[in-house]
C-alpha cells in the first residue's frame, strides 16, 4: 500500500495554511479597507485555521496516512507486486537530530513512558521513542517558526492570532493523542466488524475450520480491514512460536474493546473445554446482530443531537449581531462579524468529527474527479467575481464546483443502494437452489440467467457469471462492486464455498444477517432525515430572521436613539454581513450534514442546494423593504 509521511503531510497542510493567512493579511490591509476586507480577511483565516485544525488531527488518526485501494486495476497492481522486497532500515533524520540533544532526548523518553500501554493497545506497530522523539523535533521547530510570527501578525492583523503560539504544544501532546486515538480507533472499527466476522467464523467452524483460519481468511482481501489487521498480530504471534489457544488469549489479553476481547476468551474457553464451538458461534452472531441495533439507535440519537445544535448555533450568531447592534458601537459590531465569519468552519469541523466518531463504519468505494470540481469552483467564482460580491463569488464558485465533484458521487451512492437491496433476494435464491443439490458454482450461475433483480445488480452478477462459466473460482472473479455489503456479501460466499461448507443452513443464516443489517441501517438512515430537512431551512432562516428584527429594530425610528447605542451605522454593519455568514454557514452546515446523511462528506450536491438556497434567500430578503417586520 502507498503511504504518505504524516510529518510531510502535516507540513503541507501548515504551509498552506500559513501561505492562506499571509495572503489575507496583504490582499486584506493593502488594496481593501473597511467591513469587506475584514469579512473576507476573517473568511479566509477561518478556512487557515481549519486546515492547521485538519494538519494537527490527521496524524491523530492514522500516523501514516494510507492511500485507499479503489477499482480492480489497483488491485491487480497490487498483485502484480507481491515480491518481497529488502530495503535497509534508517533512522528518521528528526529522530537522529532529537537523540543528539540531551533535552529533547529526555523529553522523549518521558512522553514514550506515557505513550506505551496506549500504543500496545492501538496495534501500532512503531518504536514509541521513535514516534515521541519525532514529534518533539517537529515541536521545537514549529515553535522557532511560529512564537515571532504570532507576534508579526497579532500586530498587523488581531491580537487573536497570538493562539498561533499554540500549535507547538499542541505537536508536542500528539503522540499521547494519536496513541489514545488508535487505541480508540481499532476499538470502534473491530465493534462494527465484529458481527459479520463471527457470521464468518461460525458458517467456516460449520464445515470443520478453525476461528484461526477465519482470520487468515480476511488477509489481502481488503473486506474486513480491522480484522486483517487484527489476523496480522494473530499470525505474528503464532510465527514467534505460540501455540492457537495461547495466540488468541494473548491477543485478546491486550485488545482495548471489550466484546471481542470476551469473544476471543469465550471461543478459547469452549475449545479448552471439549465444548461445542459452532454453537457457540453461532449465539455470538445473533448477539452481535442485535447489538447493532442499539449501535445504529445510538447513532442516531446522537446525530439528532449534533445537529440540533449546530443549526442552534448557526441561527444564533446572525442573531448576536443583531443585539451587538442594539447595545454596541460599529467597531465593536464589526470586529464580532469578523470573528462570526471565521468560527463557521471551525465549528462545523468539530462537529464533523463527533459524527464521524459515532457513525458506525462502512467502507463503500465512492469518489468524485477532483479536477472537475477545481475547474467547476474556479469557474463560478470568476464568473461571480465581476459583481464584486464577496458572499455571491464564495456562493456561486463553490455551488460549481461542488455540483462537477458531486454528481459522479450522487450515481455511484445509487449503484451501492441497488446492491444492498438486490442482496436479500439474491441469498434467498442461492439458498434455494442449494436446496435441491445444486453446488454454490451452479446456483450463482442458474440465479444469474433465470432471476431478475435491477439494473445494477443484474450487470454485476452477469459479469460474474461470465468469468465463473470459463472456470474462475468465485473468490477469484474480477468485478468491480461498490457497495462494501455487497462485497462483504460475496466474500463469506466464497469463504463458505472453499472451506466446504455452503449447506442451505449456512445460507439461511447470511440471508438472515444481511436483511436485519439492511433493516437497521434503513431504520437509522430515515430517523437523520429530520436533521436534512432542518440543515435545508438554515441558510433560508439566517437572512429572513435578520431581516425581520432589523425590521422590528427600525420600526421604532427615532423615538429609541438613545437606547440604541449602535445605531443605523451597526444596522448597516449587520446588514452587509448577513450574507457572507449565510453563504459560509450553508457551506459549512452542507459539510457536516452530508457525513451525517449519507455517511461521506463526498455527496458534495448537498452543498449545491445549500448554496443555491442561500443565494435565493438573500436576495429575496434584499427586495422587502426596510421596514418589513411581519407585523411586530
Amino acid at each position: 500500500m502507498a503511504r504518505v509521511s504524516a510529518g510531510r503531510l502535516y507540513f503541507a497542510l501548515l504551509g498552506a495554511a500559513a501561505a492562506l493567512v499571509l495572503l489575507a493579511t496583504l490582499l486584506g490591509i493593502r488594496p481593501f479597507s473597511g467591513l469587506s476586507a475584514g469579512l473576507a480577511l476573517g473568511f479566509v483565516l477561518g478556512e487557515a485555521v481549519v486546515l492547521v485544525a485538519l494538519a494537527v488531527l490527521l496524524p491523530l488518526f492514522h500516523v501514516d496516512v494510507e492511500s485507499k485501494v479503489k477499482g480492480s486495476a489497483v488491485l491487480e497492481a497490487l498483485g502484480r507486486r507481491r515480491a518481497v522486497q529488502v530495503r535497509e532500515v534508517r533512522e528518521d533524520r528528526a529522530v537522529k537530530i532529537a537523540r543528539g540533544i540531551p533535552l529533547l532526548n529526555r523529553l522523549a523518553e518521558r512522553m514514550e513512558r506515557g505513550i506505551r500501554g496506549d500504543v500496545v493497545k492501538g496495534g501500532m506497530q512503531l518504536d514509541p521513542y521513535a514516534f515521541a522523539a519525532r514529534y518533539s523535533f517537529y515541536s521545537v521547530v514549529l515553535a522557532a517558526v511560529f512564537v515571532p510570527l504570532s507576534l508579526v501578525l497579532s500586530v498587523l492583523v488581531s491580537p487573536t492570532l497570538l493562539a498561533l503560539m499554540m500549535i507547538p504544544a499542541i505537536i508536542l501532546y500528539t503522540p499521547s493523542l494519536s496513541a489514545k486515538n488508535r487505541a480508540a480507533e481499532r476499538k470502534t472499527n473491530v465493534r462494527d466488524e465484529l458481527p459479520f466476522f463471527a457470521l464468518l467464523s461460525s458458517v467456516m467452524q460449520s464445515a470443520g475450520r478453525s476461528l484461526v483460519d477465519a482470520f487468515r481468511g480476511t488477509m489481502g482481501k481488503q473486506i474486513l480491514p480491522a480484522m486483517e489487521v487484527e489476523a496480522r498480530l494473530l499470525q505474528k504471534s503464532i510465527g514467534f512460536g505460540k501455540d492457537v489457544v495461547g495466540a488468541l488469549d494473548d491477543l485478546a489479553s491486550t485488545h482495548p474493546d471489550d466484546s471481542f476481547k470476551h469473544f476471543l476468551y469465550g471461543y478459547t474457553g469452549v475449545l479448552k473445554s471439549g465444548g461445542d464451538v459452532v454453537l457457540y458461534l453461532g449465539d455470538r452472531t445473533r448477539e452481535y446482530l442485535a447489538s447493532m441495533r442499539f449501535r445504529w439507535q445510538s447513532y442516531a440519537e446522537r446525530v439528532g443531537t449534533i445537529g440540533e445544535m449546530l443549526i442552534i448555533v448557526f441561527v444564533l450568531l446572525p442573531l448576536l449581531l443583531v443585539v451587538g447592534a442594539i447595545t454596541m458601537p460599529p467597531e465593536m459590531v464589526a470586529e464580532i462579524a469578523y470573528a462570526s465569519v471565521a468560527a463557521l468552519p471551525m465549528i462545523s469541523l468539530v462537529m464533523y468529527f463527533m459524527v464521524r466518531s459515532a457513525q458506525p463504519r462502512t467502507y463503500d468505494i465512492l469518489g468524485g474527479d477532483a479536477r472537475l470540481g477545481l475547474i467547476g469552483l474556479a469557474a463560478g467564482a470568476m464568473a461571480a467575481s465581476f459583481t464584486g460580491q464577496l458572499w455571491l463569488t464564495v456562493a456561486v464558485g463553490g455551488a460549481a464546483g461542488a455540483a462537477l465533484y458531486g454528481l459522479p458521487v450522487r450515481a455511484q451512492m445509487r449503484e451501492v443502494r441497488m446492491t444492498e437491496a438486490a442482496l436479500p433476494d439474491f441469498l434467498r435464491s442461492i439458498a434455494e437452489y442449494r436446496k435441491i443439490g445444486y453446488n454454490m458454482r451452479k446456483a450463482v450461475l442458474e440465479t444469474a440467467a433465470k432471476t431478475k433483480f435491477n439494473p445494477v445488480f443484474d450487470s454485476i452478477l452477469e459479469r460474474m457469471a461470465a468469468q465463473m462459466s470459463l472456470g474462475v473460482r468465485l473468490g477469484e472473479v474480477k468485478v468491480a462492486m461498490r457497495s462494501w455489503l455487497g462485497r462483504t456479501t460475496f466474500f463469506i460466499l466464497d469463504q463458505i464455498t472453499e472451506s466446504g461448507g455452503g449447506t442451505p443452513a449456512n445460507i439461511e443464516d447470511l440471508y438472515n444477517f444481511i436483511s436485519g443489517y439492511n433493516r437497521l441501517k434503513k431504520e437509522a438512515t430515515s430517523s437523520v432525515g429530520l436533521y436534512k430537512m432542518l440543515g435545508y431551512a438554515v441558510p433560508v432562516a439566517i437572512p429572513l430572521v435578520v431581516k425581520v428584527i432589523s425590521g422590528v429594530i427600525g420600526s421604532f425610528g427615532s423615538s429609541a436613539a438613545g437606547f440604541f447605542r449602535g445605531g443605523t451605522a451597526s444596522l448597516a454593519i449587520v446588514n452587509s454581513t448577513v450574507a457572507v455568514v449565510t453563504v459560509v454557514a450553508a457551506g459549512a452546515i452542507a459539510f457536516t450534514m452530508t457525513r451525517a446523511t449519507d455517511f461521506t462528506s463526498k455527496n458534495t450536491l448537498n452543498m449545491t442546494v445549500l448554496f443555491a438556497l442561500a443565494v435565493l434567500a438573500i436576495v429575496f430578503t434584499r427586495y422587502l423593504p426596510m421596514s418589513f417586520s411581519l407585523g411586530f
